[in-house]
């Protein structure tokens, strides 16, 4: 494809293989679209973008070559089917013009979607895991794009709705069946199908049929321990899928509720939101009791904020998240402590000597009390903690802090 004209001046496209040129109705948001003649002033810029297009199909295919040195024209058909063979060799890579807001070149794109990309029995059979390897067991496990083989499916988008939970899983093999159980090798449970919807879009139907097949992806209500990632498969052939590695967040904000009465509410819609949306955090900051949410970049957290306030009805304040500073010393110093308590049987009374100094290691920081007399009555052993407290004042006093 080339495109007539660039910009706010966006007409149409040309398509390079068919030689045609294609108008899409901005009323209809795209969906109608007329087919006409190239117009004059494009016909040489389209020649010369058909014959680099030939240049590279005809090296993949020597039939092409030899009717395109003897200048005979090539049917369409079998240039599609030599792009899609370069393509799933990863070979070259097919290039399309569109634009979203004229609603111009959707069709192209589903077309050559078919045309071109690969289709379940033209990828390689999935590999997995056992999730409870045993000597007789392999670790390895392989499903073949079979409904013959053990059911297996890979749970990649979760929506929370008002009643379930809506989860988007790709069946790579056997036939998936509604009201059946399936496991969910990550927890150990089955979870149950309930239903079997099918996706198109926003839009939602649910299928006429209780199953579905490998290479089919499908919309899934009954599964409840799940998250993103998630494989469900038959419990007499178990098998854990790679699950997706999502990217760490990079940005957090601090966030709280107008009313303290709708903390626990907010911390149900996070959770329901991260549940969704793997690349979102929430947690509390032990150290500060704030909570914070994590995400991809400010416009990540936005949304979120704005999700929380016009579908959940949460009125929230975001702000930045307090640090909790901590202080050290950069030199060693010493202080002493003394105590003293009256009782009836006399005084009682200890010394200690404190000492600090920089301490740059990973380990923890440890106190040890060391040269206490072994005769030392438990009474005055009792007392060491408030020793130390006053050991703790003079070395304040002493630029220890």
């Amino acid at each position: 494809m080339i495109p007539i004209e660039a910009g706010h001046a966006f007409e149409g496209i040309i398509d390079l293989i068919e030689q045609k040129a294609l108008y899409f109705d901005v009323e209809s948001l795209g969906k109608n679209y007329k087919i006409e003649e190239i117009p004059e002033k494009y016909k040489d810029i389209a020649a010369e973008y058909r014959a680099k297009l030939m240049d590279v199909v005809s090296m993949y295919d020597d039939d092409i070559m030899q009717a395109y040195l003897e200048g005979i024209d090539v049917p369409s058909e079998q240039i599609h089917a030599v792009l899609r063979k370069a393509t799933l060799s990863l070979q070259i890579q097919p290039t399309f013009c569109g634009s979203s807001l004229h609603y111009c070149g959707v069709q192209p794109v589903l077309d050559a979607v078919i045309r071109y990309l690969p289709s379940p029995l033209d990828v390689p059979a999935v590999h997995g895991v056992h999730p409870n390897p045993t000597k007789k067991e392999t670790v390895e496990q392989v499903r073949e794009t079979d409904p013959n083989e053990p059911v297996a499916g890979l749970i990649f988008k979760i929506v929370s709705d008002k009643h379930a939970d809506f989860c988007f899983v790709r069946v790579y093999s056997g036939v998936m069946k509604s009201g059946t159980k399936l496991l969910n090798p990550r927890t150990g449970k089955k979870e149950i199908v309930s239903q079997l919807w099918h996706i198109q879009a926003d839009s939602r139907e649910k299928l006429e049929t209780d199953s579905v097949e490998a290479g089919d992806i499908v919309g899934v209500i009954g599964p409840r321990d799940v998250v993103t990632g998630d494989t469900l498969c038959d419990a007499k052939a178990p098998i854990l899928l790679e699950s997706i590695a999502f990217p760490e967040t990079v940005i957090s904000m601090a966030i709280e509720p107008d009313s303290s009465a709708d903390r626990k509410k907010l911390e149900d819609a996070l959770k329901v939101l991260a549940k969704q949306d793997p690349t979102f955090r929430a947690r509390i900051n032990e150290e500060t009791g704030q909570t914070l949410i994590s995400g991809m970049g400010e416009l990540h957290l936005e949304i979120i904020c704005n999700r929380l306030r016009d579908d959940m009805k949460l009125n929230v304040r975001i702000h930045k998240p307090r640090v909790s500073y901590r202080e050290t010393i950069k030199k060693v110093a010493e202080a002493n402590g003394e105590f003293h308590r009256s009782t009836p049987t006399g005084t009682e009374s200890a010394r200690v000597r404190l000492k600090a100094e920089p301490h740059m290691g990973d380990e923890p920081i440890t106190i040890v009390v060391e040269n206490l007399p072994e005769e030392m009555p438990n009474d005055l052993r009792k007392l060491l903690p408030q020793v130390l407290l006053e050991a703790r004042k003079g070395a304040a006093s002493s630029g220890i802090r």
